[in-house]
């Protein structure tokens, strides 16, 4: 079975250990998984960062797929343009 690696580009230690999964349409279903459970820990810096993005490669270190989110507040709730 294949082994893919999750690795969050925020400077965080990389995945050395990787997680085997039987295809790369269940990696792809792990990492957003993985990504919304992060993003949910990290509720309060999520919305003060840029983006938080997660690159998923394999055993040999070949880049298959990326995810990307970026959290936006709107003025209306206390975003970064509120009062003006």
């Amino acid at each position: 079975m294949p082994r893919y690696f999750f690795n969050v580009n925020d400077g965080s230690t990389a995945d050395e250990e990787g997680v085997e999964l039987e295809s790369i349409a269940v990696a792809k279903c792990e990492a957003v998984r993985t990504a919304a459970a992060l993003i949910c820990e990290s509720s309060k810096t999520f919305w003060d960062t840029k983006d938080f993005g997660m690159t998923v490669s394999n055993a040999s270190g070949l880049t298959l797929f990326s995810l990307m989110f970026i959290g936006v507040e709107a003025a209306a709730i206390g975003g970064a343009h509120a009062g003006r």
